[in-house]
């Protein structure tokens, strides 16, 4: 199993005023469960922050 990058991005997209927002509700033991949180991921290996950001 490959290891994840410690490396982060949060990303908040925003238009007319308006942010596109992810609810996390999918598991169970999530710290994150129930928030409203920014857009964003671990990086690859060799990965720039705008690629992490943009998704792959």
């Amino acid at each position: 199993m490959e290891k994840k990058s410690s490396l982060t991005t949060l990303c908040y997209i925003e238009k007319d005023g308006k942010y596109l927002m992810l609810h996390r509700v999918k598991k169970e033991n999530d710290v994150n469960k129930d928030k409203w949180i920014g857009i964003g991921g671990h990086f690859e290996e060799g990965e720039s922050r705008r690629s992490a950001c943009c998704g792959r």
